[in-house]
C-alpha cells in the first residue's frame, strides 16, 4: 500500500512507546493563599477584639475559594472521512445497511429518526429521481446520515462492519451512490493495521505499521474536500472491524499501545509512504513519483532490507505484446504504441536496488521508445519498479524478472517484520525507513 501528500495539524496520549509530547509548558501551580500565612499564636489575639476575628474568618473564607488554574484543555481526537467502496457503489442505485446498537437517522429534508437495531436491523436504501429513500421512512432528500448513539454501535455495508458515522448520497453523475465513513483516527486504525500487515507478525513490526498508518492518515486530511482518503491501496487498505474478538483485541492493543504517536521531520508529521516488499533496498521518492522533484531525507531510502520472507522478494512476469494492456495492471494507462516486432529491449537503472529509470524498446526501423520506469510498471502490470527485461522469441514478448512488490518508497512492511525478528524496536525500524525523523506524541493523546 502507499500514501499521498497533504498536510494537517492535529492534536490526545497514554501508555505507549516513547515519544515526545507536543503539550507546551504550563505555569507552576498557584499556591493556596492560606499556605503563605504564618500560624497565629494565641497571645497575638489578646485584646484585638471582634474586628480581627472577623478578618481572620474572612481570610479563611478567601483561602478556601482561592483561584486555581483551570485544567489543561486536551484537543479532541481528529476525525477522518473515508470514501467506502467508491467504484462498486457508483454503479448501483440500491444498497442495504445493517445496524447494531442505537442510531440516529437524519436526512437532508430535515427528517430525523431514532433507530434501535433490535427493532430495525437493516435499512434498504435506494436512489430514486435524485433523492434517497429508505424503506419504511419518509423521503430524506439528497443525502442521509446515520449517527451512532453509543461507542459500540456498528454498521455493516457490503458485508463489512464499521465503527463511526455513515453518509450516503448520490454520485456527481446521479447514477449511483457514494458512502463516506466518519470516525476518530484511532478507531480508523483498527480497520487498517490488520489488513496492511498480518496480525501474526511481531509486535514491534505492527507498532511500526500502526504509527506509519496513523501519520499517513493525519497528513492526508483534506478539509477542502468532502472526504479525506479512500479505502484501498490508492491510500491505505481500510476494511472496518475484523471478524473475531481475538483479532479485534489484538488490534486494540497495537493501536492503543501507540496512541497519538506519529513520525515527524523538523517538527512536522510527514507522508509516511510504505509498501509490501522492497526486494532488498528502498528507493528515494524522486526516482519513483513524478510529483517529487527534490530529495527529501525521510524519503531517501534504506539498504540491506531483510524482506526475503515475501514471496515477491523475487519474481518473473512474462508479457506478450500486441494484446492490449495486461488485465493485472494496477490502474488504467494510455496504450503504449509500438511497431512490432521489437528488435531490442534494454533498461537504464538508477544506481541502487535495480530500480528502473527508463525502459528502452527498439523496433525494426531503429526507433527507440523510452518508457519511464513508473509508467512501465503501470502499462505492463508489473509488481514493482525494480526489474530487468529480456526480449522474447520473435520480438513479440518481454520477459520481466524483478524484485519487490509496491513502489519501494518508505517503510518495507516485510522488512519491518524482518527487523523485528532481529530484535529491533519500532523506534529503530521507523528511524531506519524514514531517516532523520523523530517520534512525537500528539496532544490529543494526553491522559
Amino acid at each position: 500500500s502507499s500514501v499521498g501528500p497533504s498536510s494537517a495539524e492535529f492534536g490526545r496520549r497514554r501508555a505507549r512507546p516513547k515519544g515526545l509530547r507536543l503539550t507546551g509548558l504550563l505555569p507552576a501551580p498557584l499556591r493556596r493563599l492560606g499556605a503563605r500565612i504564618p500560624p497565629l499564636k494565641p497571645r497575638r489575639l489578646k485584646g484585638l477584639g471582634l474586628g480581627l476575628l472577623l478578618g481572620v474568618a474572612l481570610l479563611a473564607c478567601v483561602t478556601e475559594q482561592a483561584p486555581t488554574l483551570p485544567p489543561a484543555v486536551t484537543p479532541p481526537e481528529p476525525e477522518i472521512r473515508v470514501r467506502l467502496f467508491e467504484h462498486p457503489l457508483a454503479k448501483t442505485a440500491t444498497t442495504t445497511v445493517g445496524l447494531q446498537g442505537a442510531w440516529q437517522l437524519q436526512g437532508e429534508s430535515g427528517a430525523s429518526y431514532g433507530v434501535v437495531a433490535l427493532r430495525q436491523p437493516t435499512l434498504e436504501v435506494s436512489l430514486e429521481r435524485g433523492g434517497l429513500h429508505v424503506k419504511g421512512f419518509d423521503p430524506l432528500g439528497t443525502w442521509l446520515e446515520l449517527l451512532p448513539q453509543d461507542d459500540d454501535a456498528t454498521f455493516t455495508l457490503n458485508e463489512r462492519t464499521y465503527l463511526g458515522a455513515l453518509r450516503l448520497e448520490p454520485t456527481a453523475s446521479g447514477k449511483g451512490l457514494q458512502a463516506t465513513n466518519t470516525l476518530g483516527i484511532e478507531a480508523y486504525l483498527l480497520g487498517v493495521v490488520g489488513y496492511e500487515s498480518p496480525l501474526g507478525w511481531l509486535d514491534e513490526a505492527l507498532y511500526s505499521q500502526a504509527i506509519a498508518a496513523r501519520t499517513y492518515a493525519l497528513v492526508g486530511l483534506k478539509p477542502t474536500r468532502d472526504y479525506d482518503v479512500v479505502d484501498d491501496t490508492r491510500d491505505q487498505v481500510y476494511r472496518g472491524l475484523m471478524d473475531t474478538p481475538e483479532h479485534r483485541a489484538r488490534l486494540r492493543k497495537l493501536v492503543d499501545g501507540t496512541r497519538g504517536v506519529v513520525v515527524t521531520y523538523e517538527g512536522k508529521p510527514i507522508t509516511t509512504y510504505f509498501h509490501s516488499t522492497c526486494g532488498g533496498d528502498t528507493v528515494p521518492a524522486e526516482w519513483i513519483f513524478p510529483w517529487v522533484h527534490e530529495p527529501f531525507e525521510p524519503w531517501s531510502g534504506a539498504s540491506d532490507c531483510p524482506c526475503q520472507a515475501s514471496k515477491y522478494y523475487r519474481w518473473e512476469q512474462p508479457r506478450e505484446l500486441g494484446k492490449g494492456q495486461d488485465p493485472d495492471a494496477q490502474s488504467p494507462a494510455q496504450a503504449l504504441v509500438l511497431k512490432l516486432p521489437l528488435t531490442a529491449a534494454t533498461i537504464e537503472h538508477y544506481p541502487r536496488g535495480g530500480y528502473v529509470k527508463n525502459l528502452l524498446l527498439t523496433d525494426q526501423t531503429g526507433e527507440v521508445t523510452r518508457v519511464p520506469g513508473w509508467e512501465a510498471r503501470r502499462v505492463f502490470g508489473l509488481r514493482g519498479y525494480a526489474f530487468d527485461v529480456q526480449l522474447g522469441a520473435g520480438g513479440m514478448s518481454l520477459e520481466f524478472t524483478g524484485r519487490g512488490w509496491g513502489h519501494g518508497v518508505g517503510m518495507c512492511q516485510f522488512g519491518a517484520q524482518g527487523r523485528a525478528k532481529q530484535g529491533w524496536t519500532h523506534g529503530q525500524i521507523l528511524a531506519n525507513y524514514y531517516p532523520g525523523t523523530q517520534l512525537v506524541t500528539l496532544p490529543y493523546a494526553a491522559e
